[in-house]
């Protein structure tokens, strides 16, 4: 394993070439680099590029810009000297690696063209072209950009997840009375993002005892158009189409003392199915996994109005 710490050259070229030339010298016959910054890099193409230079002398894979996110190089194919004279780190890398692998007469294979990440914008387009992939384009968003997109609030509190960018605390559908969406020309107490804001309102008790019982459904395949685009989860897996949901609750509140303290409580139960594509050449392995996903939220809230002015709320 070699990175930027254990690298000796002046610069990135020689660095490179130098890598390469110290981890082959240790007996390897062959040799992948990938770089840091294209996250469209999967699993499954990597295995193909080990595939593929099983076959082939050089494999590349391109960027869009004219760079390269991937190289596969075998022993006897390499030629430090030459590799040193490539400008790297500009648009012009994919097509110096062309031009010396074509004079040296050996053979190479080409990967798909993937975006890499340089600046903001590269960042955006990204997550634009992957959006079909939430928890990618969430991450990205939050790293990246978080400041321009949405901010979750809950009853006028912060409700973000630091990671993925998601909410902290998921609301459960019977525990909402309801959301407010700010999409722009806010006041200031809503100043966190320079986009939408999402504040959702929990439920609270009043003089009078009430509840509910509810079910909530989504069938999936049964009513949902087909794409033909396959939607991929984090690793970049595909998945198929049809995504069920079925959510069960109760909920009640009422009055722990007339005119001042309130409670509200709600149980809620979340079921969720959902195919997955399972394919691996190497494990000759090609099926439908299905993935099942249940889980309870158990929610409530106390107010408690000490004069018109100030009022307290406890939830959990």
């Amino acid at each position: 394993m070699s990175d930027e710490h254990s690298q000796t050259g002046e610069v990135f070229g020689k660095k490179l070439g130098n890598a390469i030339s110290q981890t082959l010298a240790k007996g390897y016959s062959k040799l992948i680099i990938i770089g840091n910054d294209c996250p469209g890099l999967t699993q499954y193409l990597l295995q193909k590029a080990v595939t593929d230079l099983e076959h082939h002398d050089w494999v590349l894979g391109p960027t869009s810009k004219g760079g390269v996110y991937l190289i596969g190089i075998s022993a006897a194919s390499f030629d430090k000297t030459g590799f040193e004279t490539i400008r790297w780190q500009t648009s012009e890398v994919f097509a110096s690696l062309q031009g010396i692998i074509t004079k040296t007469g050996v053979s190479y294979f080409c990967l798909q063209a993937l975006d890499d990440i340089n600046t903001t914008k590269d960042v955006i387009s990204v997550a634009k072209k992957t959006s079909s992939n939430n928890s990618l384009l969430s991450l990205l968003i939050n790293f990246f950009v978080a400041g321009t997109f949405r901010y979750y609030m809950i009853d006028g509190m912060d409700n973000n997840e630091r990671f993925l960018g998601n909410v902290k605390f998921n609301t459960p559908f019977g525990f909402t009375e309801s959301a407010t969406i700010l999409t722009n020309n806010y006041s200031v107490e809503y100043g966190n993002t320079s986009n939408g804001i999402v504040n959702v309102t929990t439920r609270s008790g009043t003089n009078n005892f009430s509840g509910e019982v509810f079910n909530v459904t989504r069938p999936g395949k049964i009513i949902d158009s087909k794409s033909s685009f396959a939607a991929l989860d984090l690793y970049g897996n595909p998945v198929k189409d049809g995504f069920q949901r079925q959510q069960l609750g109760v909920g009640f509140g009422g009055a722990i003392k007339k005119d001042k303290t309130f409670y509200y409580i709600n149980f809620e139960q979340t079921n969720d199915i959902k195919d997955n594509l399972l394919n691996s050449s190497l494990l000759g392995v090609n099926e439908t996994v299905r993935g099942n996903n249940y889980f309870s939220y158990t929610s409530a809230k106390i107010d408690h109005y000490w004069n018109k002015s100030i009022h307290t709320s406890v939830r959990g």
